[in-house]
C-alpha cells in the first residue's frame, strides 16, 4: 500500500527529530557530507598533533646536542688559554733563573728572588693539576649534560671543570705575583751593582 512504501523509503533514511518523518531531499546527503568532513578534520588534527609532537623531539635533541657541544667548546677554550699562560710564566721563571745564575756569579745576594722564583714554579704545578683534573672532568660534564637533558631535570654539569678551573686560575695567578717579586728584587740587586761599577744598570 502507498502507507508501507512510504514507511519502507523513510526506514532506509534519517528521520527528522521527531523520528517520524523522513528528512527532507538532500539535506540527509549534506549532514553525511558535513559529518565526513568532521572526520577529515579530526584526522587531520590527530596528524598535526603527532608531527608537532615530532618537531617538539627534534627541538629536544637539537637544544641537547647545542648544550653538551656549547660546554665542550667552552671548558675546551678555558683550558687552551690557561695552557698558555702557564707556559708562558714557565718561560720567565727559566729566563729568570738563567738571569739569577748570571748575578751570583758577580755576588749579587739573589735569595728573595729564587724563593719566589721555587714559590711560582709550585703554583704553576698547581695550576697544571688543576688543568688535568678539568681535561679529564669534560667528558663527564658533557654525558651529565645530556643526561640531565632527557630526563628533563636542569643540572649544572659544568660546575666540576669550573671549579678545577677555577683552581688553576687562583695558582696561576700567584705564580704571577711571585715572578713580579722575583722580577722586582733581580732589579734591585742589577741597580745596586751598577752604581757600584758606574756601570748602566741591566734590567733581568
Amino acid at each position: 500500500s502507498p502507507r508501507d512504501s512510504a514507511s519502507g523509503q523513510a526506514s532506509g533514511k534519517r528521520m527528522m527529530g521527531t523520528g517520524t518523518q523522513p528528512m527532507p531531499a538532500g539535506m540527509e546527503d549534506r549532514m553525511e557530507k558535513r559529518d565526513e568532513m568532521k572526520d577529515k578534520r579530526m584526522e587531520n588534527m590527530e596528524e598535526r598533533k603527532g608531527e608537532m609532537e615530532e618537531r617538539r623531539e627534534e627541538m629536544k635533541e637539537k637544544m641537547k646536542e647545542r648544550k653538551s657541544e656549547m660546554l665542550k667548546r667552552m671548558a675546551t677554550q678555558m683550558i687552551a688559554k690557561m695552557k698558555a699562560a702557564i707556559e708562558r710564566f714557565t718561560k720567565l721563571a727559566d729566563r729568570l733563573d738563567s738571569r739569577i745564575a748570571k748575578l751570583k756569579e758577580k755576588g749579587a745576594v739573589t735569595a728573595t728572588a729564587e724563593a719566589n722564583i721555587a714559590i711560582a714554579r709550585t703554583k704553576i704545578a698547581e695550576a697544571k693539576a688543576a688543568v688535568a683534573l678539568a681535561e679529564g672532568s669534560i667528558a663527564t660534564a658533557v654525558a651529565s649534560a645530556e643526561t640531565s637533558e632527557t630526563a628533563g631535570t636542569p643540572s649544572d654539569a659544568g660546575k666540576p671543570v669550573r671549579d678545577a678551573m677555577q683552581k688553576a686560575r687562583t695558582a696561576i695567578e700567584e705564580a704571577h705575583k711571585a715572578l713580579v717579586t722575583a722580577i722586582s728584587s733581580l732589579k734591585a740587586n742589577v741597580k745596586v751593582e751598577a752604581s757600584a761599577d758606574g756601570s748602566a744598570s741591566v734590567t733581568p
